[in-house]
């Protein structure tokens, strides 16, 4: 009868070990998530837009050109917190 006992307080051990594992992973998911859609927040409000802001795959996208002669950068930059496409 005591084998049978060692095992099941073990077995309980190790449901608790792994439920602390997942209780922490799941808790730094949800911090890693919170503290990125403030950051995103913040930056909304802090980054001014620069350039034309033109229509584009029904979005909008911010176009700054920039350089004059043969050769012409344009760097194009989606609105923040949308995906390009």
């Amino acid at each position: 009868m005591r084998k049978h006992d060692s095992r099941r307080t073990r077995t309980g051990r190790m449901l608790r070990r792994i439920g602390a594992v997942a209780a922490v992973a799941v808790g730094l998911a949800l911090a890693s998530t919170a503290t990125n859609l403030a950051l995103e927040q913040h930056e909304r409000v802090t980054v001014k837009p620069y350039g034309q802001r033109i229509p584009v795959a029904g979005g909008e996208m911010n176009v700054y050109e920039h350089g004059h002669g043969d050769t012409t950068i344009v760097l194009l930059s989606p609105r923040p917190g949308r995906a390009p496409g």
